[in-house]
């Protein structure tokens, strides 16, 4: 695909960027942190469903922070004693600034050529996420756009879905709607001056996901995805785990919304280093 494509069809795919050894160690770092933190952290359960969003301060302050997110399903015990990497959601959201192998990759100089593809300049990281979507009990993700929760004052954030293990219809890989992006941001998440979350719808039309596909990849891929692409993931009940590594990126001349649910990201510039990790 070319930059049309990314313009046109709201994403882009670029297979086997990262090699298996980057992967590994990528994945081996995200389940140290989180047996690290099972021996000395608090168990804060994840969900996408809003019925159950929990605004707690460990959440909020996450945006500068390295810290870890559960499966609703985490208090099984026949889960619980497959490890805790088993039970873990995700963790966020400031890896690429705080721990030196994640921060290491997001420097990477692969990024450089995909970066240009997309026409941002100056590519600044403002959130970074390691998804495990473990075997069996990995939860989904539903049907959203990455600006509603990271906006800007100019170009939408773009989403960056590294793939450390295969992608599969069967394991949980993303889905998107080809083009979807062109019906423009449907609603934000905004954090108030009282630290309250809440939906602001800014049309009243809902979200049209007609014509989805599964994007399957293989490990070490790239899927670019615009801010206002509507995409989701399904839940993993397959015996693979589809563990992903997700940046948000802006334009260098992009200002970062007032009133996102973070209020401290931390920017590193991605791709600006010569050398290989």
């Amino acid at each position: 695909m070319n930059h049309w494509s990314f313009a046109h069809m709201g994403y882009q795919v670029w297979e086997r960027v990262f090699d298996e050894s980057t992967c590994r160690r990528l994945r081996q770092r995200a389940h140290d942190i989180v047996a690290h933190h099972q021996d000395n952290g608090p168990r804060s359960i994840f969900t996408t469903d809003e019925s159950q969003r929990v605004d707690d301060a460990y959440f909020l302050e996450s945006g500068d922070a390295i810290r870890c997110f559960f499966e609703p399903e985490a208090s099984r015990g026949d889960n619980q004693a497959r490890g805790p990497s088993h039970i873990c959601n995700k963790i966020g959201h400031g890896l690429h600034a705080l721990d030196s192998v994640y921060h290491g990759f997001c420097h990477s100089p692969k990024w450089r050529p995909i970066v240009d593809v997309l026409g941002v300049h100056g590519a600044q990281v403002v959130q970074s996420m390691v998804i495990f979507k473990a075997q069996n009990v990995g939860g989904p993700v539903h049907w959203h756009q990455d600006a509603c929760f990271l906006a800007t004052d100019s170009k939408p954030v773009i989403g960056l879905w590294v793939a450390l293990e295969d992608a599969t219809i069967e394991n949980g890989c993303l889905w998107v709607v080809p083009r979807g992006h062109v019906q423009g941001l449907k609603r934000r998440y905004v954090r108030d001056d009282r630290d309250r979350l809440s939906f602001v719808e800014l049309d009243g039309t809902p979200l049209d996901t007609t014509g989805a596909i599964p994007v399957e990849v293989p490990l070490g891929s790239v899927i670019a995805l615009h801010g206002f692409l509507p995409h989701c993931s399904y839940a993993n009940r397959s015996p693979k785990s589809r563990c992903a590594m997700t940046f948000h990126i802006i334009d260098g001349t992009a200002q970062f919304a007032p009133d996102n649910w973070m209020r401290t990201p931390l920017a590193s510039t991605l791709g600006d280093r010569h050398d290989e990790i």
